[in-house]
């Protein structure tokens, strides 16, 4: 059936509405840049299972891949020897194989940025990725952090070895650490240093001679000052390093003989690492120049 209601008219009325605001996520392929990567804090791998060096937080990222031929990290197809790598500024890629040449926790890090594709003139030899750390700064609030790790063969399977790597027992990787970062003169000067000594110990078995003990002690630390001069001068000390002594057992051993008359070809002292140093600045000279 069908009723009829008589004539009816819609009467204007204005209406508040709450504020209403729209937002939407950055375009994944950017459109005004030739390059592609990637960052990662700290905070995003404080609770993943991975080393402790920052290159294991490189090799997340999706167009980073870890490799299993003692290269590092491969970035767009290209080998770990063919990155460049950066720390506070200071290029660290070791000049003898391109491999990285500066250990440190991702507890001294504060950012992880990488590079790939067509990245500026600046990075001219690398044909792989860029990798850019950045170290912690002080702020105006003090803050104290400590922390230790530790793994053996007690925590992990059955190792796989091939048929030219010397064969291997035990082994215990452990270290210890701690970060102090705070102000020096409130809103001027800032201050950040860690420490972290790392210990490595594996049994290496030497033909004829039975087990011997492999020892590296690695001293990784940073030190950083920010001072702001001016409202138009600020400068930066930054400090990194990774002395690092070995009691080798076993290195660059690719076929290892049935017998040995003495082990002195199986046992070498080794000292690696090193300190860099930077100091830089930038003056405001005017609103569109900074130097």
């Amino acid at each position: 059936k069908t009723t009829y209601l008589g004539e009816i008219k819609l009467k204007q009325q204005a209406i508040n509405l709450p504020e209403v605001t729209v937002s939407g996520e950055k375009y994944i392929i950017d459109p005004t840049s030739t390059s592609y990567g990637g960052n990662l804090t700290s905070k995003d791998v404080e609770n993943i299972p991975i080393d402790r060096n920052y290159q294991s937080m490189v090799a997340l990222l999706p167009q980073a891949n870890l490799s299993y031929y003692g290269d590092g990290v491969n970035v767009g197809s290209a080998t770990g020897f063919e990155n460049k790598y950066f720390v506070d500024g200071v290029e660290v890629t070791d000049p003898l194989n391109g491999f990285f040449s500066t250990y440190l926790p991702y507890n001294f890090i504060k950012e992880v940025e990488l590079k790939a594709g067509g990245y500026e003139a600046e990075f001219q030899s690398a044909l792989g990725g860029v990798v850019n750390v950045v170290t912690n700064s002080g702020t105006n609030e003090l803050h104290v952090s400590a922390f230790g790790y530790f793994s053996s063969n007690s925590f992990t399977a059955h190792k796989e070895l091939g048929l030219l790597d010397p064969t291997q027992g035990d082994f215990s990787d452990y270290d210890v650490g701690f970060s102090l970062g705070g102000p020096i003169i409130l809103d001027k000067l800032w201050f950040f240093a860690a420490y972290n000594p790392t210990f490595a110990n594996r049994d290496v078995s030497v033909p004829d001679f039975g087990i011997y003990v492999d020892r590296t002690l690695r001293h990784s630390f940073a030190g950083k000052l920010n001072w702001l001069a001016s409202e138009k001068l600020r400068l930066n000390l930054a400090i990194t390093g990774d002395p690092t002594e070995r009691e080798a057992v076993g290195r660059n051993v690719l076929d290892p003989p049935s017998a040995l008359e003495n082990p002195d070809v199986y046992l070498q002292d080794i000292s690696e690492g090193g300190v860099n140093i930077s100091l830089n600045g930038s003056y405001s000279v005017s609103q569109n120049i900074l130097v």
